[in-house]
């Protein structure tokens, strides 16, 4: 196998809002990672003006995962929780973020594994918020 196929396959898969990764094949039928897994721009959350939960992502292919929260007409604020769950019944907070300023923060978690992810806005007081997640491996 080439690198060129690598890339043709990794071309061809293009569905990246399911978080499925690309396994290549080599010329005796076994699995090849690629080189490089990434996972396009999800909004998670989008202009939420209220206490909401996402939906959850399997991301157990990806092992670094950034997080853009960007708020805005915040006085009081909000915190943003990440969490993660094996089952998506039970959620752990990976990191709890008070937000009380109109901004946009960066969280990376990078060398971590989570089947599942979500994101959860509550206690909310006001502000308006957008959570993207991006990630690769």
């Amino acid at each position: 196998m080439t690198i060129q196929d690598v890339d043709v396959a990794v071309k061809i898969a293009g569905n990246t809002q399911q978080a499925q990764p690309v396994i290549a094949i080599d010329n005796t039928g076994n699995p090849v990672p690629p080189l490089l897994q990434r996972l396009e721009p999800i909004i998670l959350l989008n202009m939420v003006t209220e206490a909401s939960i996402s939906n959850e992502l399997d991301l157990c292919n990806y092992n670094k995962l950034k997080f853009y929260i960007t708020s805005f007409d915040v006085t009081t604020g909000a915190t943003i929780k990440i969490q993660e769950s094996v089952d998506k019944i039970n959620w752990g907070t990976i990191a709890p973020l008070p937000t009380n300023a109109n901004l946009t923060q960066v969280v990376s978690i990078g060398e971590e594994t989570f089947k599942y992810i979500r994101v959860i806005i509550d206690p909310y007081v006001d502000g308006t918020y957008t959570i993207t997640l991006i990630g690769g491996n």
